[in-house]
């Protein structure tokens, strides 16, 4: 019986979950015929000593915080696989971490677009939509808030704010104006006038 075949038997873990991840993580960093090398082993990713020489040195430093709806993480993708820069995450987070997302800081917090919709409750696709098609900056984007107002919205080809309010099926085109604040104020007005019309028309 082989050394490495004994290893296996001791710490009883050959073909678990945990296992097949640390498997997975040497053919990536050091097998050349491993269709995923090229984007570990071939630019310079490799595991620590420890982790390369064994199983049950991973799994010393990796046991704990382990679940089966996790995966192994690199915190900082231009590093290797180590103690200090791996976490156990989800597939959304981990998603988020990788190099071709990208991420936007405000307030001394860093996500991805996605993360920031998750994080303000908006709507999957309002922060880039916001930078990418109103050509908003990241604070804006970021601090403006949700869209709670019916019939308000940005229009990025006039680069003006437009209100236009939908009521007992008809459709009221109110305006576009220069700033948010004044096409609130306008979509205000618009209601409150419309309010006094129909309650006046009721009463009469």
């Amino acid at each position: 019986m082989t050394i490495s075949r004994i290893k296996m038997i001791r710490h009883g873990m050959f073909g678990t979950r945990p296992y097949s991840i640390w498997t997975g993580m040497k053919r990536r960093c050091y097998n050349k015929n491993d269709p995923t090398y090229k984007r570990y082993g071939a630019i310079g990713i490799k595991m620590c000593d420890k982790w390369r020489d064994g199983f049950l040195g991973f799994w010393e430093d990796m046991k704990n915080g382990y679940s089966d709806e996790l995966t192994i993480d690199r915190i900082k993708n231009s590093k290797g696989y180590y103690k200090k820069n791996c976490r156990w995450a989800t597939l959304r987070e981990q998603a988020n971490n990788k190099k071709s997302v990208k991420l936007y800081s405000h307030n001394g917090k860093t996500l991805s677009a996605s993360g920031w919709e998750r994080e303000l409750g908006l709507k999957y696709g309002t922060i880039r939509m916001r930078i990418k098609m109103y050509g908003w900056s990241i604070k804006k984007a970021i601090t403006f808030p949700k869209t709670k107002y019916k019939g308000y919205s940005f229009d990025k080809n006039r680069n003006k704010y437009q209100v236009e309010i939908k009521k007992n099926g008809t459709k009221y085109f109110v305006g576009r104006f220069n700033t948010e604040d004044e096409a609130l104020k306008a979509r205000k007005n618009f209601l409150d006038n419309l309010q006094t019309i129909h309650r006046t028309i009721k009463f009469d």
